[in-house]
């Protein structure tokens, strides 16, 4: 207990400390009262707790000391009128710890607590330790170099992290989504990471900027398909085993600690597991955990924390035995800010509190969250740059009025901000602001189901804000009653299929949420089969209001998978290639779904876990109070009305949507056709007054498109650029540069999407000799002059109205190359994998030459049949057999055509392989999907619409079936058919239907299997089908010995003959015949009889 004059002492301290910068005077004999208390404290990197009073002269070193020193201010007198701002100076703060703020820490609404920069000083609040850059050495041992591969010897570095006073190094850890279906869940903080000057570099992995492929399963192990998994579930947990392509695992016998991130079964479910075994002679590796899903063969992977894969630029890898951190750096170190994040709590963490604010400081560098804020209320983020993180920007659980206001967001490990608030039970709003913020490159590690924004309970909202930059979705819904407005979309969903930048699903109490004036544009990258959305409203997820968006080159706008009483009014779709989505899954019930609707499934599973026939919720979702008297699963109450497509796919929609609900007043307009936009060429969408737009939709409102995104105020005083950044190589003043092959790279640049590169022979830039626009921070030319100076400079891109382009930071780069030696290594030899090949006609095979010795100077080489008719090669060495007969093979040296190898390829006779036409099947009326798509005339059927129609009277199996198509207009689009499905009028894509696909465009055509997963077989020109052309074609798959040989005939041509030898196949021995029309409004495929059986 502190005694009188002890007390006495405190608070007259502690006046001297808040009034010091007012007062530098101020003795500490006075007495003071509240009423003469001051407003400031201030805390410095320079500070001292000992002796430091707080003031500007003197300030404290932590904020733990000014928080401290406001408990007790609190707890004698209380909170001065106006509250208290504690002023960080400049510099760096390193936390050793969460800097927690409790009730004990609260302002009140008229007196808040105030944590900024002072004067706009660049303030850092850390979790990572610095690594003095001038002590990374170039690697000299010997045997460490020699598991380098020889590009990237003499260029790692070394330092010992011990030496800088950092022991702690952690461990990787399990991630992505597919840990949820586990007990242990995702973890929620990442090991630690490397930055250089702001920018997350890449821990070794192989490949490097791509991802390899399951080329074969061979033992898929267990899944885990439950959620939320059993907490007493421990196992089995028995891994997969796996066949990889090439030789390059051979390399990492003496690795430990290897891990592999993929997406294992499916497009929108990444997992990171340890890896167990590795046997190179098998070209097996088999993993510790297994995959929640089960894996697919094709499905994407990586392998990472190989030091034997420190092989790039900005590569690095961290020996947890020894201390020592690798790093091929990417530019010169002697002036980089190198830290590496250490802190695996939360840089702020707020429990209880209220009125707190936090203004104009940077916070990150760390392994998990800047801000964890439960049960609070009233706290306001602002101006903050959050970045460089391990796991969140900002989690909020439990909380109500928060601001969460005017901040940049970016590099962050798995998602940006999540808004939780409210209470469902009494429908209670949170009334939680995300508001102004810049969003982007936000899913660096957990890259599915973690996005920019989450939100969740009731009554919260995002608005204005710009997300751009993420591999999935970018903003999930859950809960009621939800605000998503004037937001701007794009460049989202990159690495991701049957996924959407907007995603809330399998919910019928999820009700009373808008989606309105938001712009989404240039959605998708991955170029999957089932395609990726806007907004997607998944699995009967029912129930909200999509009003006065602008959807632009996107793939599809919006997507109602089954869904009740929602509104699609009003909205702009342009450049789409389908628009609006709704199906009938909740009510048709195929087999994928049945689970969702069994009465411990999803579905009625959340329904009974809210009062939705007792009050408030009876009042606000009466649809949802009846949702029992009749059939749930029909998805009623749907409104469509008002929309215009310009330019896009027709809208499709379930014949029984259109019975319970209302599809009207909708307008398509054609390429031709002008809709009036003001700027359509710098994406300004808005509609001029006399667009033809108000005159043939009746009732069409104006969008604010001009009110979407950011805007400036006194915190957001002006817009982002791209960033800046800087060239690395080559250097600037290079003069001995190899002119054969020329690697240029730079730096990333933050909110680019896409890099200008030009090249030119004069500083001007007026002789330009190579501009490119590409999407990473590198570029390879060959075959430039010798001695011959260049210049190079590069152009930062972004993708919004918002943001603006950026040059390179240094201006001009030049360099010299160097004179191209006249020594050279002859070639001696040239070996090729196959000396014999016998192939059936149509088949190809791929032939691969050694080319010795391996230091030859000149490795190319030229290939050639000595009977193309028979069988051809191209230029890559894949050769292609036409008829029957035999032909040789050469690899010939294209420094000397006296070195050569060659293979001999016997092309077999066509075998007499059973066919059945579809003659009958053309007939049966009754068995094709019934569709008003579907027609029938004099035994032919004509299929005018988009989808999938398929013939359910006849399973086949290993037959040609012979029939005669005429193919309409491609218009971009593709008509396609499939062979062995499990259902009819399915794509092979939805719910797990399997089969072989043959996808026909006016420019290739492409042989896929779906097993369930995507597997991109064969891709060839298409130089046979065209627009308008008929053709008698045998299609099928023939079983035999050791596999399938999946065959495609015109005439008498074969098209095409591949091999399918999965032994653990999992597609039908017999299955169902589709068709697929996905060619576009008005565009047919007919199928017609031929003679014979």
């Amino acid at each position: 207990m502190m005694n009188n004059a002890k007390g006495k002492f405190m608070v007259v301290f502690m006046a001297f400390v808040l009034l010091g910068s007012l007062f530098p005077r101020f003795s500490l004999s006075t007495e003071v009262s509240a009423e003469n208390l001051g407003h400031t404290l201030f805390v410095a990197p320079n500070g001292d707790n000992e002796s430091g009073l707080g003031t500007i002269n003197a300030p404290f070193a932590t904020l733990e000391k000014a928080r401290d020193a406001i408990r007790e201010l609190k707890a004698d007198s209380g909170l001065p009128d106006g509250g208290i701002t504690v002023y960080l100076r400049g510099g760096e703060y390193r936390l050793g710890k969460s800097f927690e703020l409790t009730e004990e820490d609260s302002g009140t609404e008229d007196n808040p607590i105030i944590y900024k920069a002072y004067n706009n000083e660049e303030v850092k609040i850390m979790g990572g330790a610095t690594i003095d850059a001038s002590e990374f050495k170039t690697v000299t041992d010997e045997n460490i170099l020699n598991r380098l591969v020889e590009s990237a010897r003499g260029k790692v570095v070394k330092v010992d992290l011990a030496q800088q006073g950092i022991t702690e190094y952690g461990e990787l850890v399990r991630y992505g989504h597919s840990m949820n279906y586990f007990p242990e869940g995702i973890s929620q903080y990442s090991a630690p990471e490397l930055f250089i000057n702001g920018e997350s570099q890449t821990l070794a992995r192989w490949p490097n900027n791509d991802f390899a492929t399951v080329k074969k399963v061979i033992d898929g192990g267990t899944t885990h398909e439950i959620y939320p998994p059993p907490a007493d579930d421990s196992g089995p947990w028995e891994g997969f085993v796996i066949e990889y392509d090439g030789d390059r695992p051979s390399r990492w016998t003496e690795a430990n600690d290897i891990w592999m991130y993929g997406y294992w079964r499916w497009d929108w479910s990444d997992q990171s597991l340890q890896v167990d075994w590795i046997d190179t002679d098998k070209k097996q590796i088999k993993s510790v955990q297994p995959s929640a899903f089960g894996i697919l063969e094709g499905q994407r992977y990586y392998v990472y924390n190989l030091f034997e894969e420190i092989d790039m630029p900005g590569e690095y890898y961290l020996d947890r035995e020894s201390g020592s951190l690798y790093l091929y750096p990417k530019g010169q170190l002697e002036e980089a800010s190198v830290q590496l994040s250490v802190l695996e709590e939360d840089l702020i963490h707020i429990s209880n509190a209220s009125h707190l604010s936090f203004e104009g400081m940077y916070m990150g560098t760390s392994r998990k969250n800047a801000f964890y804020i439960e049960d609070s209320s009233h706290i306001i983020i602002n101006d903050m740059t959050l970045a460089q993180l391990g796991n969140r920007a900002i989690i909020t659980e439990n909380s109500k009025k928060l601001q969460i206001i005017n901040n940049d967001i970016f590099d962050t490990g798995a998602g940006g901000i999540t808004l939780s608030g409210g209470d469902r039970m009494t429908l209670t709003p949170g009334e939680n602001v995300a508001d102004n913020n810049h969003i982007y490159n936000f899913s660096r590690i957990v890259r599915t189901y973690t996005p920019a924004i989450l939100i969740e309970g009731v009554g919260n909202s995002a608005s204005h804000n710009l997300i751009h930059g993420g591999p999935h979705t970018a903003l999930v819904l859950y809960g009621n009653d939800h605000l998503i407005e004037y937001n701007e979309f794009f460049n989202v969903v990159t690495e991701s299929d049957d996924a959407g930048a907007v995603y809330a699903g399998r919910n019928w109490t999820e009700r009373g949420n808008v989606i309105r004036y938001n712009f989404f544009h240039d959605i998708g990258g991955l170029g999957g089969r089932v395609g990726v959305n806007a907004i997607y409203l998944d699995d009967a997820m029912s129930s909200a209001a999509t009003y006065g968006n602008v959807f632009y080159d996107l793939y599809r706008a919006v997507v109602i998978g089954g869904g009740r009483d929602h509104s699609i009014e009003n909205n702009l779709i342009i450049d789409g290639v389908q628009s609006i989505f709704i199906d009938d899954r909740a009510y048709s019930l195929p087999d994928w779904f049945k689970h969702s609707m069994d009465p411990d499934g999803p579905l009625y599973t959340s329904l009974y876990a809210v009062p939705f026939q007792e009050e408030p919720w009876s009042s606000r979702y009466p649809e949802l109070a009846s949702i029992l008297d009749d059939n749930p699963g029909i998805p009623a109450g749907n409104s469509v009305r008002k929309n215009v497509m310009v330019n896009s796919g027709e809208m499709q929609i379930a014949d029984i949507v259109k019975e319970y609900g209302v599809v009207e007043n909708n307008l398509t307009l054609d390429a031709g056709q002008d809709p009036g936009f003001v700027d359509a060429d710098n994406m300004n969408f808005s509609l001029k007054p006399e667009s033809i737009v108000f005159d043939q939709v009746e009732g069409f409102e104006d969008i604010p498109f001009d009110n979407i995104g950011l805007y400036q105020n006194d915190k957001r005083i002006r817009m982002p650029s791209t960033g800046s950044f800087n060239l690395n190589s080559p250097v600037l003043g290079s003069e001995d540069v190899e002119p054969a092959k020329v690697e240029f790279t730079w730096e990333h640049s933050q909110s680019a999407s896409a890099y200008r590169f030009v090249l030119a022979l004069d500083h001007g830039f007026e002789q330009v000799v190579h501009h490119e626009t590409v999407n990473n921070t590198s570029i390879i030319l060959e075959d430039l002059s010798e001695k011959t100076t260049y210049y190079w400079k590069v152009e930062a891109q972004g993708s919004s109205r918002f943001i603006d382009n950026t040059w390179n930071s240094e201006g001009v780069f030049s360099f010299k190359t160097k004179e191209i030696s006249l020594v050279k290594e002859p070639v001696t030899g040239i070996e090729l994998d196959q000396s014999k090949v016998s192939l059936e006609m149509g088949e190809r095979r791929q032939l691969n030459a050694n080319v010795l010795p391996q230091e030859a100077s000149n490795r190319k080489v030229d290939w050639v049949s000595s009977n193309p008719a028979v069988a051809s090669v191209d230029n890559t060495g894949l050769v292609i057999a036409h008829k029957s007969g035999s032909a040789v093979i050469a690899a010939v040296s294209d420094e000397n055509e006296q070195v050569k190898a060659e293979a001999t390829v016997t092309v077999k006779s066509w075998p007499k392989y059973s066919t059945q036409s579809l003659n009958k099947a053309l007939k049966d009326k009754k068995r094709w999907t019934d569709s008003d798509a579907v027609e029938f005339h004099k035994g032919n059927v004509r299929i005018d619409g988009e989808g999938v129609f398929g013939y359910e009277g006849q399973k086949f199996g290993s037959k040609l079936l012979r029939f005669k198509t005429k193919f309409g207009a491609f218009d971009g689009g593709w008509y396609g058919f499939a062979l062995r499905s499990d259902r009819t009028g399915d794509p092979t894509w939805v719910g797990g239907n399997k089969g072989y696909l043959l996808v026909i465009k006016e420019d290739q055509i492409e042989f896929q299997t779906w097993k369930p997963g995507h597997k991109m077989v064969r891709i060839i020109p298409n130089d046979e089908f065209k627009a308008g052309g008929e053709y008698e074609i045998e299609i099928g798959v023939i079983r035999s010995a050791g596999g399938e040989r999946y065959i495609l005939k015109s005439g008498s041509r074969v098209i095409l003959n591949e091999w399918d030898s999965d032994p653990s196949n999992p597609i039908a021995a017999e299955g169902y015949f589709n068709v697929y029309n996905y060619a576009g409004d008005g565009n047919a495929i007919e199928l017609k009889q031929v003679k014979g059986k």
